[in-house]
């Protein structure tokens, strides 16, 4: 126990550095969790506005316009993602859930990983889910880097 770790965004994210856990754990394993989504521009010149963006932890409303004018760019490519807004509680909460979800396309993570972050924002996660996380670990000799949303541990489970 105690191996898998959180890696809050916040942490692992830099400017010229653009990861993609759940691609290289697709490529490392031949179990395909990541998705390519539809972007508009360089993925990594995207991820260090996003990252520059990124005031998650305080009330930095100056952010709203731009994240706004952003998501304005990928909500076009890809119309799923207008309907994966939780309720916010006002137009800052409901720009930080854009990033969210922007920052999770550009990382190359899947639906239902984005959305599951959303309301789990990674934190909300059980013993018994960090223990078949740690099983699956141990079969594919591949550390997951990321929370995975339930649906993506099972999948995962089925295709070991």
């Amino acid at each position: 126990m105690g191996r898998i770790k959180s890696f809050p965004v916040f942490i692992l994210e830099s400017a010229g550095s653009v990861s993609y856990f759940s691609d290289d754990f697709s490529k490392e394993t031949g179990i395909k969790v990541s998705q390519d989504w539809n972007i508009p521009g360089d993925d990594e010149e995207i991820q260090d506005e996003l990252v520059r963006l990124n005031k998650i932890n305080s009330d930095e409303s100056w952010t709203i316009d731009p994240i706004r004018k952003m998501w304005g760019k990928f909500a076009p490519l890809n119309p799923q993602i207008e309907n994966w807004i939780v309720a916010g509680k006002g137009p800052l909460d409901e720009a930080k859930q854009k990033w969210d979800i922007m920052f999770g396309m550009v990382s190359k993570y899947n639906e239902d990983d984005i959305r599951s972050f959303l309301t789990r924002k990674g934190y909300d996660v059980k013993k018994s889910d960090r223990e078949r996380m740690e099983k699956i670990e141990d079969k594919t000799r591949v550390i997951i880097q990321w929370v995975p949303s339930l649906k993506t541990l099972k999948y995962i489970e089925d295709n070991l």
